[in-house]
């Protein structure tokens, strides 16, 4: 891969970055991506997420015997702790008392985080029910991107909060691990969102009963069970929406194929050959195939 050390520089010291998907390095080296405040920002940062976890050989330690729920609790542990790394030094800038801006600087550093294992958890989810998706599109960003933002306000207004606390020179609360903890359980929804995003309109949806330490809520109950995915959507989910434990939700979601993807790779292959076949060709290659020969008259054309 082109420009490793570019890319290198922005992961964790203890990831060894391996080869990424081709989508991914066009990213990552177009030169205008690299500013951040380029309109590109966006998409240099999905190309980071995605070399950052995805294109490891072994992806934070996981094995082929574990699950996409064991796998995705892996994901959301490490974000969990990355937000307390950030949380403490936020503490070591407030006790030193010369650091110009200690919320702002904690402020970014929990976006940061959040931006890249949003992006990671959505595409855990995807890659899981549509193995050949070949990575984000705008569309794709901009949703994960919405889940984002909708973290950023809940976060905005704790950083207010916290700015209000220091401005009156009053002691940290002590309930800060558990508000940063609270963004890593918020994770799930867009994983959960991947693994939906990847059905096809034949699918079905499932939801199923996860594991609890303790009970399940009641609302979340109601909603197990298999629907199509027009009737999933107009559910409102993912199920941590609607659940009375909100994020702690621990339902699990399965797209159910009606066609193994595999084979559906093939069908979809033949049917885009199809539709070549009945494509308007240019001249050389309509007589290369000797089919539908062209007029002299048109080949004269073309020869000029």
């Amino acid at each position: 891969m082109a420009h490793p050390l570019s890319i290198a520089q922005l992961m964790p010291a203890d990831y060894k970055l391996t080869e990424g998907h081709m989508w991914q390095v066009q990213l990552a080296r177009d030169e205008k991506a690299a500013t951040p405040r380029s309109r590109h920002h966006l998409a240099w940062a999905n190309a980071c997420v995605v070399l950052d976890i995805f294109s490891l050989g072994s992806p934070l330690g996981w094995t082929s015997a574990q699950s996409y729920e064991e796998r995705f609790e892996i994901i959301r542990e490490h974000f969990r702790r990355q937000l307390l790394d950030a949380l403490e030094i936020f503490r070591r800038e407030v006790a030193a008392g010369d650091v110009r801006d200690p919320v702002g600087n904690f402020r970014k550093r929990v976006q940061g985080a959040m931006r890249r294992h949003y992006y990671d958890a959505y595409a855990m989810g995807r890659t899981q029910s549509d193995p050949y998706w070949r990575g984000f599109d705008w569309h794709d960003l901009d949703k994960v991107r919405a889940w984002i933002e909708r973290e950023y306000e809940y976060l905005r207004g704790w950083m207010r909060q916290l700015r209000d606390l220091l401005k009156a020179g009053q002691a940290l609360p002590g309930n800060l691990d558990y508000r940063a903890s609270l963004y890593g359980n918020s994770l799930r929804n867009s994983y959960l969102s991947g693994i939906v995003d990847g059905a096809h309109e034949e699918d079905s949806v499932t939801i199923l009963e996860g594991i609890v330490k303790t009970e399940h809520c009641k609302v979340c109950p109601d909603y197990w069970g298999t629907y199509t995915l027009a009737e999933y959507e107009a559910l409102g989910g993912p199920p941590p929406m609607w659940c009375e434990g909100l994020t702690n939700c621990k339902c699990i979601v399965q797209v159910n194929h009606a066609m193994d993807p595999d084979l559906r790779y093939i069908v979809d292959m033949v049917k885009t050959l199809g539709d070549v076949e009945t494509a308007e060709l240019p001249l050389p290659l309509a007589f290369w195939r000797q089919e539908n020969r062209p007029t002299p008259e048109e080949i004269e054309a073309w020869a000029k």
